[in-house]
């Protein structure tokens, strides 16, 4: 997926867009010995998997924090988040009043749902298999059935939370607190922008709604493809990233773009 993602940065950056593309822990050049891209976030050792959460916004706040101490950072500053980036957008915008709108790309959370029925997820439930009744998982991680009770009975009280760090600092689940439904209540909706792929298989449909009414409902377009089938048509995606950014000379850089992309077809 990265390397789509690259490719639509780069031509972002043509239309004369600056655009800084953070490579997340754990994916693609920074995969973990023994692992594998975003296999870390959703780990059978809750300990480990936040490590992973937890250094991603660490490098998205330094990154904007840095960007700012050199006179760069400017008002109408937009972030893209796709699937996991996505979710760690959700946190960034709990923590941080940074961005003028955020877009989410086929997004979605509630991570019981997630980890037990979320075909990218088939290889933690392989790992839980493995591990199972050796002791070493805990807080009910290699229950399906409890994680679901625990999950449905505390997500119907973390409204009570004031603040992202009462929430952090309560005794819900763990992995709870990665889920970005529990972040999604401090995220302003009128700065949220919610795509979602009709053709999902990767999250259900049950994660996306969650997810998309703990945001407050934001605007959302729903699109005819699948998780990852429109990682083709970045140049479209490129366009709607311009039109809500509401970059002045939009058909001049829009014309680069389509000359960039005639010229790699040749």
């Amino acid at each position: 997926n990265i390397p789509f993602l690259l490719w639509m940065a780069t031509h972002l950056a043509d239309a004369g867009v600056r655009v800084i593309f953070p490579i997340l822990p754990g994916n693609f050049t920074r995969v973990a010995d023994n692992s594998t891209s975003g296999k870390d976030f959703f780990d059978t050792d809750v300990d480990n998997a936040t490590r992973f959460w937890e250094q991603s916004v660490v490098d998205v706040l330094s990154i904007i924090d840095h960007v700012k101490s050199q006179g760069l950072w400017i008002n109408n500053a937009h972030m893209f988040g796709f699937c996991l980036g996505g979710m760690v957008s959700v946190m960034i915008n709990a923590l941080r009043d940074d961005f003028k709108r955020t877009i989410m790309m086929t997004v979605g959370g509630e991570m019981a749902t997630l980890m037990w029925h979320s075909p990218t997820l088939e290889y933690f439930r392989k790992s839980v298999e493995k591990v199972k009744g050796t002791g070493r998982i805990k807080y009910s991680v290699d229950d399906m059935r409890k994680m679901k009770e625990i999950f449905r009975e505390q997500l119907g009280h973390i409204k009570r939370f004031k603040s992202v760090e009462e929430m952090q600092n309560s005794d819900i689940h763990p992995y709870l607190k990665l889920d970005p439904i529990a972040y999604a209540q401090f995220v302003n909706p009128d700065k949220i922008i919610f795509v979602e792929a009709l053709f999902d298989k990767a999250l259900p449909l049950r994660s996306r709604r969650l997810l998309w009414e703990a945001l407050g409902r934001p605007k959302r377009y729903i699109v005819p493809s699948g998780h990852v089938t429109w990682l083709p048509l970045q140049f479209f995606v490129a366009r709607f990233i311009l039109q809500n950014m509401g970059i002045r000379e939009f058909k001049k850089q829009m014309e680069v773009l389509k000359k960039i992309e005639y010229e790699e077809k040749k």
